[in-house]
């Protein structure tokens, strides 16, 4: 490599990085032109996947399972996780979120999550 390929790199990496930056980053597009082919296919995400130890909790740290007992079932379910040994505490969200519809937001149409929000909103809103 000489000296020329040398400095040609890095040259290429930032415009790289500047395209992406002035024109938008294209895989955060992405993600909503999959929400919206969702939305138009009527594609519930819910009949497709179910979390378990092996496709999900067993990949994600135990702080995240923490995070998914705490959406699906309540702080209450997820506070022992924290003592269990990570293959446990997967196993454990795997009981207790099956059968919930709980999905992980990379899985929700985002329709679908701004309705969940704005029923949390109200649920947890002035009385």
């Amino acid at each position: 490599m000489n000296l020329c390929d040398i400095i040609k790199t890095p040259i290429r990496r930032l415009k790289t990085k500047a395209q992406y930056q002035s024109l938008g980053d294209p895989r955060n597009n992405a993600r909503a032109h999959a929400d919206r082919l969702a939305q138009a296919l009527k594609i519930d995400m819910i009949q497709w996947f179910e979390p378990t130890t092996e496709n999900y909790f067993g990949r994600i740290s135990k702080t995240e399972i923490e995070q998914a007992l705490t959406e699906a079932k309540g702080a209450d379910f997820a506070a022992g996780v924290s003592g269990l040994k990570k293959a446990d505490a997967a196993a454990y969200a795997e009981r207790q979120i099956a059968g919930t519809g709980w999905l992980p937001a990379l899985l929700k149409i985002a329709l679908i999550a701004d309705q969940e929000r704005v029923g949390r909103c109200r649920s947890s809103g002035p009385r």
